[in-house]
Parts: C-alpha cells; structure tokens; sequence
C-alpha cells in the first residue's frame, strides 16, 4: 500500500487485528506522504466502539453496560477494558485511548451512524467533537406495513428479529422465555438464531434464517403482534431496529444506543411500543421486562408494575 502515490486510509474495523495497540500508528504511518508534506486523508467508520475500548460492544467483564469507559475513569480497572498484547503484556485502557485518539485527531473526518455513537465517542475523545458526521445508513430494502398476527391459542406472539448472541440480550430471552411459559402471558419467535449455549423454554421458538421479504408471512404464520429488540449494548445503527419499526408494529427496546434512539424518535412521531430504562451496573430483570411488555400491550399481564 505504502508504494501507492495516492491513498486514502479509511478505517473500518480492526477487531480480530493480531495486536490492535499498535493498529492506529501503523496506519498514521501508512497515511504519512513520502516528501513529508501533511498526510493522505484518514476516515474513520465506527461500525463498533472497538477504537474506545478493546471490549468493541463497551460490555464490561460481568456482561453489563455500565457506561462510557474513559482512562482515569470509574471503569478504567475492568478487565474488559485492557487489551492482553502478544506475549501476555498488558494495555491500559489510558494506552489504548492514547493510541487510537492519536488517529482520532488525525482524521480528517470520524463517520459514526446515530447521534447516540457520536454522544459515546465525544465523552472518551471530546477533542474530536468537531471532525464527528452522524450518517446514518440507508435500508438496503424497507419491509412493508405489516398487520398484526394472532396466535393460535390466543396468547400474544412477541417476535425477535436477527441472529441473537451475548451482546444482544440471548441471557434476558432465555429468561424472559421461562418466565412467560409459567405465566402464559405471551411467547417469543426469534426470526433468526440464537446463540447455540442457550435455549427458550417452550412454547417460545427459534425459526431460523428468513429473508426480509418473508417478514409479512412470518408475522401471520406465527401471529406475531409485536417487537422485542433486546440488545443490551449501545447499537451504533441497529438495523434490525429500523426494520421493525418499518413494519408499523409495536417496538419495545431498552433506551440505550442507537436503537433506543430509533424508538424514541417513532415513539414521538406517534408509533406505538415504549423505551424500558437499563438500570446501569445490575441485570435488567425478566418481569420488568416484562411489564414494560404489557405496558406496550404486547402481553397479556394485567396488574405487572415495575419494580422500584
């Protein structure tokens, strides 16, 4: 690359990099012009928060979203947050911040994909507030306004959209899950996968793999009423957000990253579903969720309240 006369560095992800410490001063070495005038154009994309934390989901080591891990910070000690190099030696989170705000600043322009990544990324680089674009990511295909289905036996359908691993919540299903098969208040449909280590409790399910264009089908065929996304780290876009919110049913997700901001804004507009606070530092309990379920009218639960 080095031997191009002309290039732009755009980065995109380096999270399986061998050792990402030292990924940002090789690529400001890559960006330096041969006659040492200035330096090619660097962007970045922040398809992830791998360049604030070497926990690229912000998750500390209990599994929880505590908030923005700064160095000097509250968060700076958790393991999560300190890169094992090769050969075993350590990187604080101060060094990993040091190294990656060093092409932070020398970016001629960071693109992050909502207002809340950009919120995230000033509180651990606010020197760069001024280089920040928020653009968000345009839908490959939109899915269509869908009706609500009805369940067979009557009891409401709350449908999971995406393939389903740590970071988006699988722990809070299963539970969520085991819950609902003793109360019968509703059962869950994951359109996608879930991480194989866990499993619903029948008569919740797993569908598997589908098409956007099969969503209408699958609504009726599984008389899906509503929504859940359960992703417990800040999104930075949230695909699957927006397609739910496409199909006009009602959409419940945690306030937090992107995809909280998603509803919020369609909750505004007159969309129906609701935002449940994440209680930052503790699990988020399966009957809170669950009342803010019944809340949004997705389960059939009358008299849940939150727990204070």
């Amino acid at each position: 690359m080095a031997l191009l006369p002309e290039r732009r560095i755009v980065y995109s992800c380096g999270v399986h990099e061998r050792d990402a410490s030292e990924l940002p001063d090789r690529l400001l070495r890559l960006a330096e012009r041969e006659d040492g005038q200035g330096r090619h154009p660097v962007e970045i994309l922040l398809h992830d928060f791998f360049p604030v934390s070497p926990s690229y989901t912000l998750l500390g080591k209990d599994g929880l979203y505590r908030g923005v891990p700064v160095a000097g910070g509250p968060l700076e000690a958790d393991p999560a947050h300190v890169y094992e190099r090769p050969g075993g030696k350590l990187a604080s989170l101060r060094d990993w911040q040091e190294a990656w705000g060093r092409l932070m600043q020398a970016a001629e322009r960071v693109v992050v994909f909502s207002g809340s990544s950009r919120d995230i990324l000033c509180a651990a680089y606010p020197q760069i507030a001024g280089s920040i674009a928020v653009v968000p990511h345009v839908l490959p295909a939109t899915p269509p306004r869908i009706a609500p289905g009805a369940g067979a036996d009557g009891a409401p359908v709350i449908g999971v959209l995406g393939n389903i691993g740590e970071q988006k919540g699988v722990a809070l299903l299963q539970e969520l899950s085991r819950d609902l098969a003793r109360s019968g208040a509703a059962r869950l449909v994951v359109l996608g996968h879930i991480d194989p280590s866990y499993k619903l409790a029948a008569p919740s399910l797993v569908h598997g793999s589908y098409e956007l264009r099969d969503l209408p089908g699958l609504v009726a065929r599984y008389g899906i009423s509503g929504w859940l996304m359960p992703s417990i780290w800040p999104e930075t876009f949230s695909f699957t957000t927006h397609e739910m919110l496409a199909t006009g049913l009602p959409v419940v997700s945690f306030d937090l990253g992107a995809q909280g901001e998603a509803v919020a804004r369609a909750l505004a507009q007159g969309a129906p579903g609701a935002l449940l606070p994440v209680p930052q530092g503790t699990r988020m309990d399966p009957a809170d969720l669950l009342a803010a379920l019944a809340e949004a009218r997705l389960v059939s639960t009358p008299g849940l309240r939150l727990r204070s």
